[in-house]
């Protein structure tokens, strides 16, 4: 499991150990620098690197691996949630594996998770000896250094579960429109080096390693240390194993859900002309859109469709395929060509498909089935614009209060063009998606 952007689409699970810096032990640490070579950052952070594996009860082969960080005198690790989450999801049947640098393995328990910045804080299930600690440490964040992009990054994991290995890169800076100030890494993160640290050239931690774009190379994104360090902050009165944890998820998607509806709701939606409408924008400083048609000069569509479709640029996954805190929306602009001549009828069939499409949601083992209602209502800011609208729930069994919707609005001016709207929010809860449709609703002119 892992948080997912429309930009994180190859989650890494990856394994690693550090040992490095720890400004509450020494504060005069800060301020040591270490040789900014690859070696000596290598065997500075090695011994600290922790390999994480999940593999059923009744047998040793693995199922999952990544990697995580030791940060503490008890051996305490930093790693990525979705590491981790297979074992919490079922820890009837799966057990959590924890080996470190030093060949010294045992079993693991998750003490807290972060599941909207994709952390984890993992303990081993007996105390280590001090001989088998090499803490890295958590940074005081007042303390550091803020990068400078172009600065140099390496990052340690446990690529493809090869042994724990370094890649070099650089600091590209916060990724623009990130709801969770995702750092953007110019460097490789492969497959198993998930949960591992990053650090720069002294030595001091920059993020976790988390994710990378399958469809681009060394575009790789990490998450910001000071996210670890309140998550480790926020643990220290637990000394048990996490126990009701869908309950601590099911709040922290709620909240998350709430910071994007206040965001969205916090000023009026700008438009923008599509054809003969008007479109509203939905938090355009958090999302990537684009554009495409099907115009053809060699063979014309009887048919035209032109698209507008946006998504943002960050989401989470709570569990295994189901991605939440997550918005996308289309405009579908169908019209039939000059020289084509539909009537009223066979525009509206061409455009059906469009309003229906992808609208039902497959039979799922983590949400119960998807309730729709079809009826007519009027959009504009006037609510003079007859329109039809398809407003679809899906309630996540895990996380109660928690649904994903799908909303289709389509509108017709004249024989000639039809707008279809979707409109899709994952992990969002009952009120702010009445909220979002009819803010929708009234931007549709």
């Amino acid at each position: 499991m892992h948080k997912y952007s429309s930009l994180l689409l190859g989650c890494l699970l990856a394994g690693l150990s550090a040992s490095g810096w720890c400004a509450e032990a020494d504060s005069a640490a800060v301020e040591k620098a270490i040789p900014a070579k690859g070696a000596d950052i290598f065997a500075h952070v090695r011994p600290s690197v922790v390999a994480l594996r999940t593999s059923l009860t009744d047998s040793d082969h693995w199922s999952s691996a990544g990697s995580g960080f030791q940060v503490d005198e008890r051996g305490w690790a930093i790693t990525n949630f979705h590491v981790v989450a297979e074992y919490l999801f079922g820890r009837d049947k799966y057990a959590l594996h924890y080996r470190l640098a030093d060949g010294q393995d045992g079993l693991a328990d998750v003490i807290a998770v972060d599941v909207i910045d994709d952390l984890a804080l993992v303990a081993p299930r007996k105390s280590l000896a001090r001989e088998h600690v090499h803490s890295l440490g958590l940074p005081d964040i007042s303390r550091l250094p803020a990068p400078a992009q172009g600065d140099s990054v390496f990052a340690i994991g446990n690529p493809l579960n090869l042994g724990v290995t370094i890649t070099s890169g650089s600091y590209s800076g916060i990724v623009s429109g990130s709801f969770e100030r995702q750092i953007h890494y110019t460097g490789v993160l492969n497959p198993g080096m998930s949960g591992g640290p990053a650090v720069d050239a002294q030595g001091h931690l920059v993020g976790v390693n988390v994710a990378h774009q399958v469809n681009a190379e060394s575009v790789s994104f990490l998450v910001p240390i000071e996210h670890a360090v309140r998550l480790y902050q926020s643990a220290q009165k637990l000394s048990k194993p996490l126990g009701d944890f869908r309950a601590v998820i099911t709040h922290q998607l709620d909240a998350e859900q709430a910071r994007q509806s206040r965001l969205a709701f916090a000023k009026p939606w700008e438009t923008e002309p599509f054809g003969n409408y008007r479109v509203p924008d939905i938090l355009t400083d958090y999302s990537d859109c684009g554009a495409a048609s099907n115009q053809s000069s060699d063979a014309p569509p009887p048919v035209e469709r032109k698209i507008i479709s946006c998504s943002f640029k960050t989401s989470t996954q709570p569990v295994d395929g189901e991605i939440s805190s997550f918005v996308t929306y289309k405009y579908t602009l169908v019209q039939a060509r000059k020289s084509s001549h539909l009537n009223a009828f066979q525009l509206a069939a061409a455009a059906d498909p469009v309003f229906r499409e992808g609208v039902s949601s497959p039979q799922s083992t983590t949400a119960a089935p998807q309730q729709c209602q079809d009826r007519l209502t009027y959009a504009g800011p006037r609510q003079d614009l007859p329109v039809r609208l398809l407003w679809c729930a899906q309630a996540y069994r895990d996380f109660p209060g928690i649904y994903d919707f799908q909303i289709a609005v389509s509108a017709r001016k004249k024989n000639d063009a039809v707008l279809v709207t979707r409109l899709t929010l994952a992990g969002f809860n009952w009120q702010n998606a009445l909220g979002f449709t009819q803010r929708l609703l009234e931007g549709i002119q």
